[in-house]
């Protein structure tokens, strides 16, 4: 009898322990607009946020986002925070502010349970913070405005950036060398500690607003209309490469040498597995601009964004689609989805051909980019099931409507210059 116990003990428990594939959504509890992430470990992740018209807050989990609470509120309304940055398990900052009116920097010791506020010796609002050790940190923010803290960011002392454009995101590589980057295309450099900055050539005129640096060899920043550049010798010099995107591209981590995530607007996500020479997009499950992103290994990590969306993933973003077919099509189809009437779970099955002539899409191997959108009745996008590329073949995807309302939906296949719509049918 123990022995039967223990295997429907195992039996039951288990589903609690297995995670969807891909990138999956997370309850916030917020509809407030979450601006950055940071990962401490499986369990513990600390958010900032913002709404147009209400307070900044700081959320935080420590049971792997399966719920998250407020643990910080600002004093004034209209106050955003922007940025998060730890430097161990424990001790962490986050800047923020209103405009060129007020500079907000928050201090925690005890890996996000409480913050205190501490002195800036600007107005400026900071838009983002790099805390290297537990000693030394640097923040950025409105009309150039650079500060450094040599204390853990207790104490700070302003720095002379020489540009008066906003700066929206920092790196530091070292204890002497950094990487900021900001409007305008505006990338300055330090290489004593922030005594000096230098401007850099960054080859455009497109806003920056991330920047990523694991060594001297390798950092990417990220801007406006898809823009990834790279550089391999200290931010000295920088490259534009190809994403394959013209969303704005909000945010970007580096994982390992070869292993990097940027996230942006519409929910777009994308990861390159050889030093950003490819980039691949991932499907997000969201059409909310997505601003924060932080991984603790390659497999496992979050992003956040507009309306309180958290999304987690614990594969690195590789989703379950496969080819149901060995058979290639000749043509695109969508079938209806099945069943239908439905409740709440049902499938839709869809056809890639190869492509017709040369150069039409994209070469063989690496697909089209494939997009399956969910729509209300008003014609309100709710959820995007598919968007990435896909090679030629025969597929199908579930959708669980579990968290939406009887009633008409629509959802939508898309692919280069096709597109089909059909409708389907819940009832609860």
């Amino acid at each position: 009898m123990s022995k039967l116990y223990l295997i429907f003990w195992i039996f039951i428990t288990l589903p609690l322990y297995i995670y969807p594939q891909g990138w999956f959504q997370q309850n916030s509890g917020t509809t407030n607009n979450l601006t950055d992430i940071k990962m401490l470990s499986v369990n513990n992740a600390v958010v900032t946020a913002y709404c147009p018209d209400c307070y900044g807050r700081i959320f935080r989990t420590t049971n792997a986002g399966a719920s998250w609470s407020i643990v910080y509120t600002t004093a004034g309304a209209l106050t955003s925070l922007f940025g998060v940055s730890f430097s161990n398990s424990n001790t962490g900052l986050v800047v923020g502010g209103l405009f060129n009116f007020l500079c907000l920097i928050l201090r925690t010791t005890n890996t996000g349970s409480t913050w205190s506020q501490q002195n800036s010796p600007v107005n400026n609002n900071l838009y983002d913070v790099s805390l290297l050790s537990s000693n030394i940190g640097i923040a950025v923010g409105f009309n150039g405005a650079v500060i450094k803290t040599t204390d853990g960011g207790i104490s700070w002392a302003s720095q002379i950036s020489n540009v008066s454009t906003h700066l929206y995101g920092i790196s530091l590589l070292d204890s002497n060398t950094g990487i900021a980057v900001g409007a305008s295309g505006k990338i300055i450099r330090t290489s004593d500690g922030g005594s000096n900055w230098n401007l850099v050539n960054s080859g455009t005129a497109k806003k920056l607003n991330a920047v990523s640096f694991i060594n001297a060899n390798l950092g990417f920043a990220v801007g406006d209309s898809g823009l990834i550049l790279k550089s391999t010798n200290n931010g000295l010099n920088w490259s534009t490469l190809t994403s394959g995107t013209l969303e704005e591209l909000l945010n970007v981590q580096i994982i390992s040498i070869n292993t990097s995530v940027v996230v942006g607007s519409h929910g777009v996500i994308f990861r390159t597995t050889n030093s950003g020479t490819n980039w691949l997009s991932q499907n997000s499950t969201t059409i909310y601009a997505l601003t924060g992103v932080s991984f603790i290994d390659s497999n496992t990590g979050s992003s956040v964004g507009y309306n309180g969306t958290i999304l987690r993933t614990t594969n690195g973003g590789v989703t379950a689609i496969q080819p149901v077919s060995n058979e290639i099509p000749e043509k695109f189809s969508l079938s209806q989805n099945y069943p239908n009437p439905f409740n709440p779970t049902t499938k839709i099955r869809f056809d890639i051909p190869p492509p017709a002539k040369a150069g039409q899409v994209m070469e063989w191997g690496r697909g089209r980019i494939v997009r399956i959108t969910i729509y209300d009745m008003l014609g309100t996008e709710i959820t995007t099931l598919v968007n990435e590329q896909l090679s030629p073949g025969t597929y199908e995807i579930g959708w669980d409507a579990s968290n939406y309302t009887s009633g008409v939906y629509y959802y939508k296949f898309a692919a280069g210059d096709y597109s089909v719509t059909k409708k389907m049918v819940l009832i609860k």
